[in-house]
Parts: structure tokens; C-alpha cells; sequence
């Protein structure tokens, strides 16, 4: 996908890659700032889930060059290439058509900053992949992927773009003081800590992908089936 602004806190990313697995229809986005930073995109995927059986691409001179056909060699990782203007022939098409659904609605629903596309795509990517999926017997895409059953506690935390109340300055029990976004990952809590100074509060805006919004799962995810 191709973005008319940069990306917030990223080098300049104005394009992302979307790899969608066929069997498990888990969707992963990787940023770049321009479109030959595929292969290390492609990278990125295989370090972080394994390497995939076949490179299934459409006909992008980027997803052709003589470093991907490295990479594909070395893995031992097959390439299948879509014709021409036939992009329906890829299967992550389909899947990149229910991602893109879901972005433009939370992105429009919450009114966020055009600038945070990368970080709303990441949290969208995130939420499919612990939403059960008709298709796949009720089971998430990330549960297949690595046989594990998620915990899906922390998409109940905040919303995406959510406002939350965050302690400007906390002292832990062994003195060392927590940097003011060290609790986004839960809900604010003084359990075990003493607030320094008169306990001062701030609004802060989450913009993170950590803790995906459980509306968002209620959103339609059955077009796989």
C-alpha cells in the first residue's frame, strides 16, 4: 500500500508491504520508504514467523529483482508470480481487501492523524490475527500459525487512539524512576509504587498498536469463508 503522508516515528515510510499466510490467514505489514526495501521486508517476515513455503507475489519489478531470487534461493522458498494486471490471482489481495476495510473504518471512525496510517495498520493487522475466523473452525490466525492458544487480555485494555491518564513521575519500590509512557501496556495503577511530588497527572494520546480495541473484533471478518 502507498500513503500520501510519512509515517510517524519511522525514517520516512511512505509505503508498506502486506504478507498474508494462505493456511493461516495471518496478515503481517511491514513498513518501507521505498518499494526495493521489499527483500528486506521479506526478511523481517521470515525472522519474525519462519519462512514460508512459496513467495506468492504479483508482477512487481520489486518483488522480481536479483536479491528476492537470492533470498528465495537460499531458503529454498519456491516464487509463484501472478500475470499482469490479474492481481486476483493473489491470494493476498483478497486478504489486503478486508485489511484495507477495516483501516479506512477505524482510521475514520476514531479521526486519526493521517500521519499515524502505519501505526493503525500494525494494530488492524494485530486485532485479525487474534479474531477467530469462521474459516478456520473459530480459531484465530495467529493460533494456527504457531499452535498456541493467545491471550486476548491486553485487546480489552484501551482503544486504539484512545486517552488514558499517565503518571508523569513514578518512583519505584527499588528507586529507580519509570519513564512517563512505562504503564501503556496496562491500566494505570499505583500497586507496589508511590507517586513523587503531588501525584501529577497527564492526558496522552495512544497511539500504539499494543493495545488493540475490542470493537475493532467485532468488526466483519468472515469474508475468508
Amino acid at each position: 500500500m502507498f500513503a500520501d503522508v510519512a509515517a510517524v516515528d519511522t525514517p520516512g515510510c511512505t509505503c508498506a508491504q502486506i504478507f498474508v499466510g494462505r493456511s493461516s490467514l495471518l496478515a503481517d505489514a511491514c513498513g518501507m520508504v521505498f518499494t526495493n526495501e521489499f527483500v528486506n521486508a521479506l526478511l523481517d517476515c521470515i525472522r519474525d514467523r519462519g519462512a514460508m513455503d512459496k513467495l506468492t507475489s504479483d508482477h512487481a519489478n520489486y518483488e522480481m529483482s536479483s536479491r528476492v531470487k537470492d533470498t528465495l534461493r537460499a531458503l529454498m522458498i519456491g516464487h509463484w508470480k501472478s500475470k499482469p494486471h490479474y492481481q486476483h490471482q493473489n491470494f493476498a489481495e483478497h486478504g489486503w481487501g478486508h485489511v484495507k476495510s477495516n483501516l479506512e473504518w477505524l482510521m475514520a471512525f476514531l479521526d486519526v492523524d493521517p500521519d499515524c496510517w502505519l501505526l493503525a495498520l500494525n494494530y488492524v493487522c494485530t486485532v485479525m490475527s487474534f479474531a477467530a475466523e469462521r474459516s478456520l473452525g473459530w480459531r484465530p490466525p495467529m493460533e494456527v500459525a504457531t499452535g498456541i492458544t493467545q491471550d486476548i487480555g491486553m485487546l480489552l485494555c484501551f482503544m486504539f487512539w484512545d486517552i488514558a491518564c499517565v503518571l508523569t513521575a513514578l518512583q519505584c519500590p527499588d528507586g529507580g524512576t519509570s519513564s512517563p509512557f512505562s504503564c501503556l501496556t496496562e491500566r494505570p495503577s499505583t500497586k507496589g509504587c508511590t507517586t513523587s511530588g503531588a501525584g501529577d497527572w497527564q492526558l496522552a494520546r495512544l497511539a500504539s498498536w499494543v493495545q488493540p480495541a475490542a470493537q475493532l473484533l467485532q468488526c466483519s471478518h468472515q469474508g475468508y469463508s
